[in-house]
């Protein structure tokens, strides 16, 4: 008999973080750390896996290889052990850092990436949910800093950042102007399209009030002129709630780990469903002005992909981002109990839906070969 619903499993196509594989064999690179050694005046970055403690440059099959979704060694030979990054975020719980004297930690807000989610995520867990600026607890256990004292006087906390692909974060950039219209009560994004936001740069100071700091480069938020890490742990926005958890394992943060359990383990409810009427793009937790859209429609256009991609080189290539691919949902239709063998790229979520339970049995038990592991399974009526 027919079923009347649809099971649709979500499949994540990466594997947890580690510190680094014990072994010499490595299958791809997500088992690797990212070391930085000195190269001349800079710092160069390279994969490379503990093997015992010690650490072992490896070549990787991966086309792209950065910093996002991995732990940071550095070679001893290395001056500074934490420089400071070249922006210099200093405006408190806006664009400034945050300190955790209690779990010695320090985390970098970088604009565009998560930043205001991750700060209301550490307020409302150590500090209260009602308490909007920690001033009911003690500074110890909370606070804003600006990054230069937090980078320069606590060398020795665990210092942590997100970061997220230019592709989206560009698009994350186009919708703020909604918030800052330089006309009251206007639309911003009505009148100004993602096109012209991104090949014309020089018109958006006529739309929109935005501090330009907002189009900076991610990496200048976490590396030095030098290229030099300014932190321990880089998380990526894609894999948000699985790298927010490594952090805090790391940090033995056992109260933000409880606080995680109990708001359902998400800080982003199912960030990657875009099977329905999900927006691509949110900008700030308690903000109203995001807008609907497709990455793939917007960037249908070679000229956008192509400026984006230029415009961004360095956060491609060090964070380890494929600028040939804007793609945030891939849809695989299974009318029987078999799996579509497909290999998603890192930014990629793999949506599976099966006409009856057994095929998704079958995608769970099949994926498990694949590397890839279920996220959700939901049950939908069929239209």
């Amino acid at each position: 008999m027919e079923s009347n619903y649809l099971s649709v499993a979500l499949i994540k196509g990466h594997r947890p973080i580690t510190e680094g594989s014990k072994s010499n064999e490595i299958t791809d690179d997500k088992d690797a750390l990212a070391c930085v050694r000195n190269n001349g005046n800079k710092c160069q970055m390279y994969p490379c896996i503990n093997n015992n403690g010690v650490f072992v440059e490896i070549t990787t099959p991966e086309s792209t290889f950065g910093y996002a979704g991995r732990f940071v060694h550095r070679d001893s030979d290395l001056g500074i052990q934490k420089p400071l990054m070249k922006t210099i975020g200093d405006k408190g719980w806006g664009s400034g850092c945050v300190i955790s004297d209690e779990y010695k930690f320090v985390y970098i807000h970088v604009l565009k990436s998560g930043g205001t989610a991750t700060k209301e995520f550490l307020r409302k867990a150590l500090c209260g949910e009602d308490d909007k600026d920690c001033q009911r607890v003690d500074p110890h256990i909370l606070r804003p800093h600006g990054c230069k004292g937090a980078i320069l006087d606590y060398p020795d906390y665990f210092t942590f950042s997100f970061v997220r692909n230019p592709f989206s974060r560009m698009y994350s950039m186009y919708s703020m102007m909604d918030g800052f219209p330089i006309e009251r009560g206007q639309k911003v994004t009505d009148a100004f399209s993602f096109h012209d936001f991104v090949m014309n740069p020089e018109e958006r100071e006529q739309y929109t009030t935005m501090h330009s700091g907002h189009y900076d480069h991610q990496t200048s938020f976490i590396l030095s002129e030098n290229k030099c890490p300014s932190f321990d742990f880089l998380g990526r926005v894609e894999h948000y709630d699985e790298d927010m958890r490594t952090i805090l394992n790391h940090v033995k943060a056992t109260k933000l780990l409880q606080y995680l359990d109990r708001i359902g383990g998400s800080v982003h409810a199912h960030p990657h469903f875009c099977l329905f009427t999900k927006p691509a793009n949110t900008w700030g937790s308690d903000k109203k002005h995001s807008i609907g859209g497709d990455l793939r429609e917007e960037y249908k256009s070679k000229a956008v992909t192509k400026t984006v991609a230029a415009v961004y080189k360095k956060d491609f290539e060090l964070l380890g981002y494929d600028k040939r691919r804007v793609l945030v949902c891939v849809i695989c239709w299974i009318v029987a109990p078999v799996i579509v063998e497909f290999v998603a790229p890192e930014t990629a979520v793999l949506v599976v839906i099966a006409s009856d339970a057994a095929a998704t049995d079958t995608v769970s038990s099949a994926s498990t070969s694949l590397r890839y592991t279920p996220f959700e399974v939901y049950r939908v009526p069929k239209s």
